[in-house]
Order: structure tokens, then sequence, then C-alpha cells
């Protein structure tokens, strides 16, 4: 045993031996080919048969080099890793690229709406930064757009499932993007996402009820946390909102009321207003009037008896008249008669 050979063959069956640094046994792996000058491969000490890299000088098995018909003993010269560096250095090296220089047109005629048009109006066309033809395309860029959406129309989903895959394959990427993009323009973003809420109000209304549904308990957490540390700033903006909407408040306590007594039916402000011009704007206990006076709605038979809230169980008293009924069931409606005067004439709208 040597401390490491090449065992070498050519046509006149000359052994040459060279001294490489690995340790194998000298075995002959087969014979020349037709038109082959000389075979380098050998088998190692567990026999495993392999060559040594033109580039590295390494021996290595030939499991590492790639297969070729051409070469007398049917692998490449060069390893597998070795080709693989080569071609890193060739797609790294830098690349002087030919300056685009296009033909001077003035315009052309589109191929899709055939109308003469100016060059503006077409997009560059080039192949490896070569013009081709006279440098732009045969549509002009409203044609080229046209063909475009009609091609994604006819079959969106196959470029949503495109779209798709590209998202997924570089989600990362995307997602920081995004954030950088919304973070720079955050006008935009509001802007974008106003138009959205317009344009899909019930969708999302239906959206988070259903989510707030499912999880009650966790969102009236969330607001009470959130009215807790908030408690001035929210009692002062209600304050502020009940002077400026009066109506609005009093509804919301009718509401509260009826939902307390669990009040059959409703009415809207349109009936009470026609309820209060049909008896002239006048308190049915009192007789006074308006502006002299400010009507309230008077349950005949009060929700504490079971009462509805129809507008047929409303009479317009004053607020005075109002408390001195408390809840007794009482209905003054039956005692009116009525009188036009000039101040009820005064609220019919003209």
């Amino acid at each position: 045993m040597s401390s490491g050979y090449t065992k070498s063959v050519d046509k006149s069956d000359d052994i040459r031996y060279s001294v490489k640094e690995h340790s194998c046994e000298i075995w002959l792996f087969s014979a020349l080919r037709a038109g082959a000058t000389s075979m380098a491969i050998v088998y190692d000490t567990v026999g495993m048969a392999g060559t040594v890299c033109n580039k590295c000088g390494e021996w290595k098995p030939v499991s590492e080099f790639h297969r070729s018909k051409r070469h007398s003993d049917g692998y490449k010269s060069d390893c597998g890793k070795c080709r693989n560096t080569a071609a890193r250095e060739r797609i790294e090296r830098p690349v002087e690229k030919t300056p685009t220089i296009s033909p001077i047109i003035d315009g052309k005629v589109c191929v899709g709406c055939e109308e003469w048009k100016s060059i503006d109006n077409f997009s560059p066309l080039s192949w490896k930064g070569r013009p081709l033809g006279n440098g732009y395309r045969s549509r002009c860029k409203a044609c080229s757009n046209a063909q475009a959406r009609a091609k994604h129309a006819a079959n969106p989903e196959s470029y949503r499932e495109k779209a798709r895959k590209y998202i997924e394959s570089r989600r990362d990427k995307s997602n920081q993007y995004q954030r950088l993009w919304r973070a720079s323009n955050p006008d935009n973003v509001r802007r974008a996402q106003e138009i959205y809420r317009k344009a899909n109000r019930e969708k999302l209304r239906a959206l988070y009820r259903k989510r707030r549904t499912a999880n009650l308990e966790h969102h009236r957490a969330i607001g009470r946390k959130a009215y807790a540390n908030n408690i001035e700033k929210r009692r002062a903006y209600n304050r502020a909102y009940r002077k400026t909407h009066p109506e609005i408040s009093r509804a919301q306590v009718r509401d509260r009321r009826n939902h307390k007594y669990q009040a059959d039916g409703s009415h809207t402000e349109g009936q009470w207003e026609s309820l209060k011009m049909q008896y002239e704007y006048i308190c049915l206990r009192c007789g006074r009037q308006e502006p002299e006076i400010i009507l309230t709605r008077d349950h005949v038979i009060p929700l504490t008896q079971g009462g509805s809230d129809w507008i047929t169980n409303i009479q317009p008293l004053c607020p005075t008249c109002n408390s001195s009924k408390n809840n007794k069931t009482i209905d003054y409606r039956t005692d009116w008669q009525p009188s036009r005067t000039p101040n009820a004439e005064a609220h019919e709208d003209p």
C-alpha cells in the first residue's frame, strides 16, 4: 500500500503513476473507450469510483460530477461544486448594457383603434437593451390597457390565483413594504378607509355585530375599561351633546324607559308632531298652549301599568300636568273640544 496513486491507462497500455494527497488502492476501472486517449477514474479503499477535479485538484467520488457524453469517462472534468462557483461568479460579474437608442419618430398608427397618435401614447419595446422594430409597441397605451382588462375579466379567478401565489411566496417582504407605505402615506390610507367604510357600511356593521355577539363579555369589558380611563372626558362630551341635541337625548331616555318596562310598540317624531297639531299644541289638562309651555308625551295607560308606546296611547300634556297625573290612568282627550286659535295656526306649516 503506497501513500496514494491514481492509475492512468492509455492506448499503448503504458501505465503511469502520479502521487496524490489521498490514499487509494490501485485498481483498473475499465478499458478505454474507442477514440479515448486516457482515463483517470480509480476506486478508493472502500470500492467507490471517483476522479480528480481539474479545478480544485481534489479526488472526489463520481456522484459529485455531472454526467457528460462528450467526455471519455462519462463525467465532466470539473466537480459540481466548482462549476456552481464559476456560474455564480459569472452571474455576479457586472455586465455593461448597450444603451437603448430608439428611432426618432413623431407617431404611428395603433393596430387596435387604427388611429394615428403621437409617440408619447405608446410604450417602449426592447429586448436585452436594444429596441425592437421602431422601438415602440404596436398598440397604444389605452388599447393595451383595455386588452389587459378584457383578459382579466374573461378569466378573473386565474389572475386572483396567480396574485395569491405571488403574495404567499413573498408575504414577509410584502407586509414590510405595506407597513412602510402606510406609515409614509397616512392621508392616503385614511382616505381609502373612509371610501371603503362608506361603500360597505352595512357589511361592516353586520361583521361588527357578529363579532360582538360571539364574545359579548369581552367587548363589554373593553367598553367599561375605556369609559373608566376617560370618564371625565366622556361626561363632558355627553353634557355638550345633550345641550346641542335635546330631542335625541329625550328620545334615548324614552327608549330606555320603554325597554325597562318592556313596553309594546313605538312611535315616530312625525306622529308626535301630527298629534300636537291635532290638539292645536294645547295641554289637554290645563289648556295652556305652546310656546307658553313645552308639551311632553304622556301615556294614557302608564308604562308601569302595562301601557304601550303606540301613538294611540299618547296625549300631549305640559310637564306640570304630566307630573301631577303620575301613574294614574286618565284620558284627557275625551274632554277636549277643538277651537281654532291664532297660536295653533301659527304652528302649521305654510
